[in-house]
C-alpha cells in the first residue's frame, strides 16, 4: 500500500471512532507490530503479548469511550489467559464466540496449530466448548507475510489491503474439516497464503457484524446450532468481574442469581476463558442503583 494512502486510511479510522473502525485499525497494528519485530528490530513477538494488547484496547474502549463494549475477567484462578470469549449481540440476544489465538511464524506457518494438551488437540478442546455453549468457535490469527506476489494475489482476490489481514478469524469447524487427515485425525499445519486464499475473514468483519447474524452466514454456521443469551446470564458476578464498571452515584446491589454458566472445571483439557467481551448494539445501563 502506498504510504500516503495508508496514512489517509489511518487518519480516517482515528477520526471516526466506532468499534468497526477500531477493529480495522487494530488489524493493521498487528501486521505492523509483527513486521517491525521480525524485519526491523530482529526480535521475537509472541501471541500472548498481542492478546494482552487486544484485551487492553478492549478495556480502554470500555473505560474511556461511549462505545457499547464491556470487559469481564473470570474469577476462576485457573482460567487460561490465552482463552478469550466474545459475545455478539443480535436482535435475538447474544451468542458466544470462543477464540483461540495463534500467531504465524517466520516461515509463514501456524506451527502451534497442532499443539496438544494432555494428548488432546487444542482445536478439539475449542470445538468441544463451542458445542457446549452452542456458539461459534473461532481461531484468532495474528498475521504477517512478506512475499510480495502472495500479498498482491490476496489483495486482488479479496479487494482489500493486506494489512487488514493482520488479524483474522477462521471457523474452527472449517479448519478441522480442511486440515484434519481423514484416516488418522492428525492435523496438518496451515500456512498464511493457503489459508487466506481459502478462508479469509478479517477480524473487522466479526466486529462490524454486531447487531446481525452475518458472521454466522459467512462462517457457514446454521442459526439452529446457535444459542442466544440475555446479557445477565453472561455477566454473572459470581463468576465474572467487571473490569470497566460504569460510573454511578450510589452502589450496585451485590445480590445476583447464578446464571447459565458455572465456573469451569479445573482441568487443563477444557477451554477456560479468562476474559469475556460483550459487544452490544447500544451501550447498556448496567445494574440497579441504590442510595447509601
Amino acid at each position: 500500500m502506498p504510504q500516503r494512502q495508508r496514512q489517509f486510511i489511518i487518519k480516517q479510522l482515528q477520526e471516526h471512532t466506532t468499534l468497526c473502525n477500531w477493529s480495522k485499525f487494530f488489524s493493521m497494528w498487528v501486521w505492523d507490530r509483527i513486521g517491525f519485530c521480525r524485519l526491523v528490530a530482529k526480535m521475537n513477538v509472541f501471541e500472548t503479548s498481542i492478546t494482552q494488547e487486544l484485551i487492553c484496547q478492549f478495556w480502554e474502549l470500555a473505560h474511556n469511550s461511549k462505545l457499547p463494549i464491556e470487559v469481564y475477567q473470570s474469577k476462576d484462578e485457573k482460567a487460561n489467559g490465552s482463552d478469550l470469549e466474545i459475545a455478539i449481540q443480535t436482535k435475538q440476544g447474544y451468542f458466544l464466540v470462543p477464540c483461540q489465538a495463534k500467531i504465524v511464524n517466520k516461515n509463514s506457518r501456524y506451527a502451534a496449530f497442532s499443539h496438544k494438551v494432555n494428548n488432546v488437540y487444542q482445536l478439539d478442546i475449542l470445538l468441544s466448548h463451542g458445542r457446549k455453549v452452542r456458539g461459534l468457535p473461532l481461531y484468532l490469527l495474528y498475521n504477517f507475510h512478506d512475499t510480495a506476489i502472495h500479498m498482491e494475489n490476496i489483495e486482488t482476490l479479496h479487494n482489500l489491503t493486506i494489512q487488514e489481514l493482520g488479524c483474522t478469524v477462521q471457523p474452527a469447524t472449517l479448519l478441522k474439516k480442511e486440515y484434519s487427515k481423514p484416516l488418522t485425525g492428525k492435523l496438518s499445519i496451515p500456512n498464511f497464503y493457503d489459508l487466506h486464499r481459502k478462508l479469509t475473514i478479517p477480524f473487522s468483519r466479526l466486529i462490524c457484524s454486531i447487531g446481525t447474524t452475518r458472521i454466522l452466514e459467512e462462517t457457514q454456521t446454521p442459526i439452529s446450532a446457535i444459542s442466544f443469551y440475555p446479557a445477565e446470564e453472561l455477566t454473572n458476578r459470581n463468576y465474572w468481574r467487571d473490569l470497566a464498571p460504569p460510573a454511578a452515584i450510589g452502589r450496585i446491589s451485590p445480590v445476583e442469581e447464578p446464571g447459565f454458566i458455572e465456573s469451569p472445571q479445573a482441568t487443563s483439557t477444557s477451554f477456560n476463558p479468562r476474559f469475556r467481551i460483550l459487544l452490544s448494539i447500544e451501550r447498556r445501563v448496567r445494574g440497579q442503583l441504590f442510595s447509601n
